[in-house]
């Protein structure tokens, strides 16, 4: 079972993943329904994946590529402009 702290932690990282995936204003989205359930989804995603396996990916893609879950993404589409490199 999740502790308090632990699923807290899970919440302010994922809070913090999405602000650093999305281009649009925060305040755009700050009460979203979207927002909320990627966050939740996100949050799921650590507590399932908190061991890394073959399936998981490895952590320089967490960081390097901006890594997100594809469902986690594809409610955030709408919120992220692409940028060219």
């Amino acid at each position: 079972m999740i502790d308090d702290y632990l699923l807290e932690v899970y919440l302010q990282t994922a809070q913090q993943a999405i602000r650093n995936y999305i281009t649009c204003p925060l305040s755009q989205v700050a009460n979203d329904p979207i927002m909320k359930t990627a966050t939740l989804m996100l949050c799921g995603f650590y507590d399932n994946n908190r061991v890394p396996t073959n399936d998981t990916p490895a952590h320089g893609d967490y960081v390097l590529n901006n890594y997100l879950p594809a469902p986690v993404q594809a409610l955030l589409i709408p919120y992220r402009k692409p940028t060219a490199v």
